[in-house]
């Protein structure tokens, strides 16, 4: 707006000569337009930038948004383990196995959950948790047959993890030298919240 109010204060440059007159009025005119394309594609931008602000505000307090913590503390008064949820996808190993937002109601408790697995908080340890999700993986190994061989299945279902952040991890083989600090590693046990079978055990070292 101020281009166009400079430039139309300019009345000496008529008087200079009739094309010089033209030259000025046609900047001027062009200034003008210039303003005028801006003052229109000013609110655009605005509303661009507003849009932007409030669809990155919703994403982020959607469930299961990108961002964020991949669980929410629902329930901290056990001493033994904290209750969570699982609040977007997480992967639980590099073979497919992943939990996702639950999907249903469990019929087991957390104490429940967390006693099938064994859980336990380690004596210099952190609390160990048990969160509530839904379990899937494309090539579960299920047991099959009167001989009960493994196969590969996919395994969609309803469960409470129960996680022990800093489980001593088991070495194997001979040791003869000096005895050496034991790793710990977390683990992860997800409990069926319906049928109360245990899935397996993961370790992340």
């Amino acid at each position: 707006m101020r281009v166009s109010r400079s430039l139309a204060v300019l009345p000496s440059a008529r008087a200079a000569h009739p094309d010089d007159a033209a030259a000025h009025t046609f900047d001027v005119d062009s200034s003008r337009r210039l303003a005028r394309r801006l003052a229109l594609a000013g609110p655009v931008v605005v509303v661009l930038l507003v849009g932007g602000v409030s669809a990155s505000w919703a994403a982020w307090k959607a469930p299961g948004s990108r961002w964020g913590p991949t669980t929410r503390v629902i329930d901290r008064s056990d001493g033994r383990f904290d209750v969570l949820v699982q609040r977007r996808p997480e992967a639980l190993d590099t073979a497919g196995g992943q939990l996702t937002r639950p999907d249903g109601n469990p019929r087991l408790t957390p104490a429940q959950a967390f006693s099938i697995a064994r859980g336990q908080r380690q004596p210099d340890g952190r609390k160990p948790s048990v969160r509530l999700a839904t379990f899937s993986d494309a090539d579960f190994p299920t047991p099959d047959g009167p001989h009960r061989r493994l196969v590969s299945r996919a395994k969609h279902a309803l469960v409470w993890v129960v996680v022990v952040p800093d489980s001593p991890a088991v070495e194997f083989g001979p040791d003869f030298g000096p005895k050496r600090q034991q790793r710990r590693c977390a683990t992860s046990t997800p409990v069926d919240a319906t049928t109360g079978e245990p899935l397996g055990t993961w370790r992340h070292c």
